[in-house]
């Protein structure tokens, strides 16, 4: 189980496939960060993306420091409004990080990306102008040979209405969602 509701989620690391140790606080610090929905490597760190009852939060473990930072908190304050409850998926694109966060069900999901980890910028419109695609969840990416070869990003989105949608961008010049 990737989280605990009473203790928050934990991460654990092994050097030899069969020792393990947690490397992080219970919940970085509170239960709210009830379950790690998502983990990917970017740039030699660890990251990590949070189903959090008050906002979606994303974490980074620098290994080198062996300390976790929080990188993303849309919630520095108490929290209102529509924001991310969850960031279910990420995938490396472009050089760049890129986290799926959800809403479900009061809002549309909508794509971060940072180019060093800690500074975010939306990478497409709330719900691919869809108010009823309330999650990513799943990413992943695909490279085609050619020259130049071409760089897809997909994302896997819940639909409360139409069901479940592919979205898709590109390394092209003009290439949109």
């Amino acid at each position: 189980m990737p989280g605990s509701p009473v203790n928050g989620c934990e991460i654990w690391a092994t050097s030899d496939g069969t020792n393990w140790k947690q490397i992080n606080q219970d919940g970085f610090g509170t239960n709210r960060n009830a379950i790690a929905a998502s983990l990917i490597s970017f740039n030699g760190d660890l990251y990590v993306g949070t189903i959090n009852h008050e906002s979606a939060k994303i974490w980074r473990y620098k290994k080198t420091v062996n300390t976790w930072e929080s990188v993303y908190d849309p919630c520095q304050s108490p929290c209102a409004g529509d924001i991310p409850k969850a960031a279910y998926a990420m995938a490396v694109f472009q050089g760049s990080l890129s986290v799926g966060l959800g809403r479900a069900p009061a809002a549309p999901l909508f794509i971060l990306k940072s180019h060093d980890g800690k500074n975010w910028a939306k990478a497409n419109e709330d719900g691919f102008r869809d108010q009823n695609n309330s999650y990513v969840s799943a990413m992943t990416t695909v490279s085609q040979k050619g020259s130049p070869p071409t760089h897809y990003l997909y994302a896997g989105t819940y639909n409360s209405k139409t069901g479940a949608e592919v979205w898709m961008t590109s390394n092209r010049p003009f290439s949109r969602w």
